[in-house]
Order: structure tokens, then sequence, then C-alpha cells
């Protein structure tokens, strides 16, 4: 960090993610964010090898950085918030950095919007087009079958997750979050409220089964208010 630290632009620096939280792997790299003053008009992500381990650095200006907070939270995510949250401070010259965190825990906390009609009946009919497509790839044992079988399975925990107003981590830690209380808890992440949902999904994470995700799709579908494809419809303004 000396080159950046010396900087009179830079302000502040922490370090985050599994190092931070304590899962790091051999596979893991070191995640940096760099905070630039606000005077600056500039940002920049990049990746170093530092005695073998590699760096990935995120130098933003505080504004930028309130403006990623804003930014996934109205989609229903707290990515950059938690690195905050879970994120050692290096430095901090100005008490920058110890004001993102404060704000970045107050996210947390914040409830995500109730997501409107209008989406609700459009990803329910995405879902069960996905798995009228899947079924019919299941019974030609078509070899297109896994890729759209992990496709639903992913969409199914994105949408239901938004439908209840949670967040839901990256695919590739689906399975550790629906498993892992100590994950959940390093990661700040609570736990997810339909455990009959959190079954069955780690049931087809753990072997490619056709009547496994229809029984999980169907499901979501019920708790989402059901869904009929005889007569569906969707009525919206023309977006002008």
């Amino acid at each position: 960090m000396d080159e950046w630290e010396g900087r009179p632009d830079v302000i502040g620096a922490l370090v985050t993610g599994s190092f931070a939280a304590g899962t790091a792997s051999e596979h893991s790299d070191i995640d940096i964010h760099i905070i630039l003053s606000d005077k600056v008009n500039w940002r920049e992500r990049g990746n170093k090898i530092v005695d073998g381990f590699l760096i990935e650095y995120f130098a933003n200006p505080v504004r930028q950085i309130l403006k990623y907070f804003d930014n996934d939270f109205r989609i229903g995510r707290h990515t950059d918030a938690r690195m905050f949250v879970i994120g050692k401070i290096i430095f901090d010259k100005t008490g920058a950095v110890a004001k993102l965190r404060k704000r970045a825990h107050r996210d947390l906390k914040r409830p995500f919007a109730k997501p409107g009609k209008a989406w609700i009946e459009t990803v329910k009919y995405e879902l069960w087009d996905n798995l009228d497509n899947l079924e019919e790839l299941h019974h030609s044992r078509s070899r297109n079958f896994a890729l759209m079988y992990n496709w639903q399975l992913a969409r199914l925990a994105a949408i239901y997750a938004r439908y209840l107003r949670m967040e839901m981590p990256p695919a590739s830690r689906l399975y550790r979050y629906l498993s892992d209380g100590e994950f959940r808890k390093k990661y700040k992440i609570p736990l997810f409220p339909d455990k009959k949902f959190a079954a069955m999904a780690r049931n087809c994470m753990e072997r490619s089964d056709f009547t496994a995700i229809e029984k999980l799709t169907r499901h979501v579908l019920q708790k989402m208010g059901g869904f009929e494809i005889d007569g569906w419809k969707l009525n919206t303004p023309l977006a002008i």
C-alpha cells in the first residue's frame, strides 16, 4: 500500500472479502478498497500480484462509493456495503472510511422495496417457461439439460429472494449460504426465511434431478401467489 498511502488524493483504505471474513482458500484473492478524495474525477480498478498473493483493488472517491451503495440497494443487494461492514481499516487519514462503514451498517438494516405486480407476474411467467423448456430437454436427453437446470436454479433463488425482499449471495456461494450458519454469520447475511425452500434448493444442487427442480419451481410459484398458464395475461401502460 506504500505507493497509495503517500498520495495526497488517497484518504483511506481497507481490506475486505474472504480474507477479512476468514473464509479465504488457496484460490482467494485479497480485496482492497482505496478511498480517494472527492476532489478527484477518476476511479480505478486493477490487479497486482505481491509475494504470490493476487491483490484486487478498487480506487474510488467517497461520492462514488456512496453511489454504489445506493445502486446496490435499488436492485436488492448490499454487495459494496457488505464489503465495508466486514472489512478491516488499513488507514483512515480523515475519518472517511469509518463514516462509510457506519453508513454501510445502516444500509444492511434497511428493508428493500417491495417489488411491483408487473415484475412479479413477469418473473412468474419466466419461471414457468424455463421449467417447460427444461422438461423438454429432460425428455429428449439433451446435452443442454445441465446448463438450463442450473440456470433455472439460479433464477429461482434470485427471484424468490427479491420477492421476499431478501438478499441472495452470488450463485458461486449459494449452497454454502443455505447450509453453513458460520458462513452467514461472517458475511452478516440473515438466514433465508423459507426453510423448506432452502432444503429443496440444497437437494437440487446435490443432484441434477428434473423432479426435484420441478417441485422447487412449483413451490416458489405457489409462494408468489400461484400461477396458471391458461388465461395468463399482463396488461401494463405503454412506456413512453
